[in-house]
């Protein structure tokens, strides 16, 4: 209904069809004090078809907790369907027809476990058609639509079912050409759906990378993987007067430029080298490591291999 007004003739269209399917009569309608049925067209229609009229007080909407309690359950039920499939609220009709849909098909403990609709047919109601609400859809565009070589189908969004038009009638939004329409050849794409992540964007400069203890050589594949090539300042191992550090050390000291140069290629030149003052190996201190620092001249022939003093030897 589009306004109030138009409660009259949903109530009559409503009675005709219940009686006829249920096979029984409606004998007593309760209602709140709203002007759409304290009207003196709604009351002169209620006095010919015989029908018992209860109006409920004033602000008292506990005297009519049943309709009041449904209409909550449809709304919060349609509220959660709009904010799930991300749609405008000006789609909340559909939502709430959707939810009805729904409701009419689950178990209730008043009809002894079984669904409104089983109570009210007779039979199990059929659930093979049920698809989320909101999920992106693959409609077929009829061949009398479309040219030879335009696309058979058009995407569009999950808005309900119409049970108007029969089973498996599912209403579909195109959101190209802004309507709404009925169509069976519809394929549903349930995973599909737009997603709106909420999370911010990793901050790589407070980003911890942590690893178990390796060996040395996947260690430096590691660093050379992770780090650009003029990132690597120096590499020393395991010189004597770092002893305190443990195992081999490396060093990785990002350029004072840092943030103007990330995000671009590296730099062709060669990797920056350690500014430290290094100490010389203790072998140095030996007599060996002194004799393997000494320049002696090796003999060339073998004439002056035995004029050498020590040719004895």
């Amino acid at each position: 209904m589009k306004a109030k007004s138009e409660a009259l003739g949903a109530f009559q269209t409503y009675k005709l069809r219940g009686e006829k399917e249920s096979g029984k009569e409606i004998r007593r309608l309760k209602t709140d004090g709203g002007g759409e049925y304290i009207s003196h067209q709604f009351q002169t229609y209620l006095r010919k078809n015989g029908i018992s009229h209860s109006i409920s007080p004033p602000y008292t909407p506990k005297q009519n907790g049943l309709a009041e309690r449904a209409n909550r359950t449809l709304m919060e039920s349609a509220r959660c369907m709009i904010v799930d499939a991300d749609l405008e609220k000006g789609f909340w009709g559909f939502a709430v027809g959707t939810a009805a849909h729904i409701h009419n098909r689950l178990p209730s403990r008043s009809h002894d476990n079984k669904s409104p609709l089983e109570y009210w047919i007779g039979k199990p109601a059929s659930l093979g058609h049920m698809r989320i609400f909101g999920s992106a859809t693959y409609t077929l565009i009829p061949a009398e639509k479309r040219k030879k070589l335009d696309p058979r189908s058009t995407q569009c969004i999950l808005l309900g079912y119409d049970e108007d038009a029969g089973s498996r009638v599912y209403r579909v939004y195109d959101p190209i050409s802004k309507r709404v329409f009925s169509s069976r050849d519809v394929i549903v794409d349930e995973q599909g759906r737009k997603d709106s992540p909420t999370g911010e964007s990793e901050n790589l400069d407070e980003m911890e990378i942590s690893s178990p203890d390796i060996s040395e050589k996947e260690t430096h594949a590691i660093i050379s993987e992770i780090a650009p090539q003029e990132f690597l300042v120096a590499e020393s191992r395991n010189p004597p007067d770092l002893e305190e550090f443990g195992g081999d050390t490396i060093v990785v000291r990002p350029p004072e430029n840092f943030a103007e140069t990330r995000g671009r290629t590296a730099s062709t030149q060669g990797p920056r080298r350690s500014e430290r003052q290094r100490n010389r190996s203790q072998q140095t201190n030996s007599v060996a490591g002194r004799a393997m620092y000494t320049n002696v001249e090796e003999p060339q022939t073998l004439q002056e291999a035995l004029a050498q003093e020590d040719s004895d030897n």
